[in-house]
C-alpha cells in the first residue's frame, strides 16, 4: 500500500469515525483481510474498486457500503465475480 492509499484509508476511517459508521468500518476490515490474501500484486486501490464494486448489491455483511463505492469508485470492467473477493488476472 503506498502512501495516498494509505492517506486514503486514513480519511475515509476518520469519516466514518465521525460519523459513527460501524458498518463502513467493519466491511472495509474484511476487504483489507482478502486483499492481504492475494497471491498476486496488486495496488489496494484497485482491489478495493473492484471488490466494493462485485458485492454492493449482495445482501450479505460482506456487502460494500455506498460510503466505500464513493471512495474507490470502478473504472472499466470489473475483475471480480459478483459476491466474490478472488481477484481475476
Amino acid at each position: 500500500m503506498n502512501y495516498d492509499e494509505r492517506e486514503a484509508l486514513k480519511r475515509f476511517t476518520y469519516s466514518c469515525e465521525s460519523e459513527v459508521d460501524v458498518e463502513s468500518l467493519a466491511r472495509m476490515l474484511i476487504l483489507i483481510a482478502h486483499w492481504f490474501r492475494l497471491n498476486e500484486k496488486i495496488s489496494f486501490t484497485e482491489y478495493a474498486s473492484h471488490y466494493i464494486e462485485a458485492n454492493k448489491d449482495t445482501g450479505t455483511f460482506g456487502t460494500s457500503t455506498q460510503k466505500m463505492q464513493d471512495t474507490w469508485p470502478l473504472s472499466g470492467k470489473c475483475r471480480i465475480k459478483n459476491g466474490d473477493c478472488y481477484f481475476r488476472s
